[in-house]
């Protein structure tokens, strides 16, 4: 099948080529003169017609490489079956796009290959090989190189029997471990660990969550005491490669009590550890409204919550809702 450097463009009839590789980012080569419409009608008429080239290519590749593949099976025939066909079919479109990018090398995308990237194409998932077990509720055990396969921020999708489990990587991985957090939302039981995948781009990714549940504080005061914990407590995660994102809410307690800061530690496995400056901010919402700051402790996971200087935000039955941005 023709490389891309093998299609040539006859350039408005003047009999003068310009291969494929000439034409990276549309532009020929060559110099201009004369009247400037001419020549970027010329310019849209070139790339019309070398994309209209490959089209024509890659289509009639695909139904003479699928045909090829399928040569043997007679309908009817005993070794024709759905998953036959299947694999045929798969086996040829790996074939067709390995020729399309290395213009024909002799190294061909298998079966497995071209599954795995229909899989990624369709959903954005990319499917594991190899075995991975649990280290603990929070890593896993994989194959060496996952330094070199993996990176912080990606998703990963598994079974332990039932549904799917989500998380995010939030470390940089160990050449055979791999530190995840699914916030409370999932973590990794002691069972066989199956149906593995990544994402690159996780929440492009099918199915992957836009958020995860943080197990939720018990709050303290930095002044005095709370008589009563706050209630109607949430907090939700999000990772996005070396930053998360963390919301939620607290009202405070009909009689609350408490003065100065409100702290909170998340649970150790749910985040990483913080070890850069961080910004958020904090809105009391009930009565009369006021701004203030959340941040996450320099060196650890815990919240701090309180009005811009440093006293309470909130007393007895308001609503404070907190939004803090963290590198880690």
């Amino acid at each position: 099948m023709a490389g891309f450097d093998d299609y040539k463009i006859d350039a408005a009839d003047t009999g003068e080529e310009y291969s494929g590789l000439d034409m990276v980012g549309f532009v020929p080569t060559g110099e201009y003169e004369g009247d400037a419409t001419a020549h970027l009608q010329q310019y849209d008429k070139l790339v019309k017609e070398l994309v209209k080239a490959k089209l024509n290519g890659f289509i009639n590749a695909v139904k003479a490489a699928t045909a090829a593949a399928l040569i043997g099976f007679a309908p009817g025939a005993s070794g024709m079956t759905s998953a036959n066909v299947n694999a045929a079919i798969l086996e040829a479109f790996g074939n067709i796009i390995n020729d399309l990018t290395t213009g024909g090398a002799t190294k061909f995308l298998s079966a497995e290959q071209g599954k795995n990237l229909y899989t990624y194409l369709s959903g954005g998932w990319i499917p594991v090989t190899g075995e991975w077990t649990r280290a603990s509720a929070n890593s896993f055990n994989v194959p060496s190189g996952a330094a070199d396969k993996y990176k912080r921020g990606y998703g990963v999708r598994y079974k332990q029997g039932g549904d799917y489990k989500y998380m995010s990587i939030i470390a940089d991985p160990a050449d055979e471990l791999l530190t995840v957090s699914g916030g409370s939302d999932h973590t990794i039981a002691v069972a066989d660990i199956t149906d593995i995948a990544y994402a690159i781009d996780p929440h492009g990714a099918i199915g992957f969550p836009s958020k995860f549940s943080l197990t939720v504080p018990t709050y303290t005061t930095t002044g005095t005491a709370f008589t009563n914990q706050p209630i109607n407590k949430t907090a939700f995660v999000t990772f996005y490669g070396d930053y998360f994102h963390i919301t939620g809410q607290l009202q405070c307690h009909p009689t609350s009590g408490g003065t100065g800061a409100f702290e909170g530690p998340f649970t150790p496995g749910e985040l990483p550890t913080i070890s850069t400056p961080n910004s958020g901010s904090a809105i009391k919402v009930t009565g009369t409204f006021v701004s203030g700051y959340a941040m996450i402790e320099y060196g650890t996971r815990t919240i701090k919550i309180a009005k811009y200087d440093g006293a309470a935000i909130a007393t007895n039955s308001e609503y404070v809702y907190f939004d803090v941005a963290c590198r880690y």
